[in-house]
């Protein structure tokens, strides 16, 4: 009996390793730097009681895969509407996955649309998950946004980035707007904290949006950036 339960656990293990590797061949690079896998890659990784485990209730729009010193990690991003442009709600969930092991969610993001908003959704084109200080960790950056009831569709929008350095959360937080005093920037006092590389990504990043006329940033929001 011993010897058919090890046999067992072997097979068992052997199917997650071959698991593990079909989807790494199968799934496609991406910006972020990591992996996006397949709608079919998705099912199989994560079925119904697993996405029930992790807490999933909304339709997933994306999931990423990537690896450091943790293990393998997924960011399933997920939207309470199919149609990004309709959705009002949104979660996202950094997920470690183990052999043998429940899956660990390690933080989640959550948020949803106030008074003045219509819709909610990831910027997923911003996405970063990389490992930007060569640490043996990824650090992730991720933004999102609504679309206002008011002006155009990226005129009155919130914009919001979620970093996180070694577990601990970052955010910066903007209301956008085509006047100057209309445009508000929160920073995180941990933001001056985070190392160089990080910075300067988010530097990036912020200028992309400007450039793309996703978001308007103030001089005064620049240089506290620059910190």
């Amino acid at each position: 009996r011993s010897s058919f339960f090890n046999l067992f656990t072997f097979m068992k293990n052997l199917c997650l390793f071959l698991l593990f590797g079909f989807l790494s061949l199968q799934a496609q690079p991406d910006s972020s730097g990591a992996t996006l896998l397949t709608d079919k890659q998705v099912q199989t990784l994560f079925p119904h009681e697993t996405l029930k485990e992790i807490g999933v209730t909304f339709p997933i729009r994306k999931v990423y895969a990537f690896e450091d010193k943790l293990g393998k990690q997924y960011l399933i991003i997920s939207e309470n509407n199919t149609n990004p442009d309709k959705a009002t709600s949104i979660k996202a969930f950094n997920v470690l996955l183990k052999e043998e092991t429940p899956p660990q969610v390690l933080w989640t993001i959550t948020d949803a649309i106030n008074d003045t908003e219509k819709a909610m959704w990831f910027y997923t084109r911003y996405i970063s998950l990389t490992d930007l200080n060569n640490d043996g960790y990824i650090d992730p950056i991720v933004l999102y946004g609504t679309e206002s009831q008011y002006g155009e569709l990226y005129e009155e929008n919130r914009v919001k980035f979620i970093i996180y350095y070694l577990g601990k959360k970052t955010a910066i937080r903007h209301q956008n707007s085509s006047l100057d005093d209309g445009r508000h920037t929160q920073i995180d006092r941990s933001y001056y904290k985070l190392p160089s590389a990080l910075k300067k990504k988010i530097r990036s990043i912020v200028a992309t949006l400007e450039e793309r006329e996703h978001a308007l940033f103030n001089t005064e929001t620049i240089k506290e950036l620059e910190k």
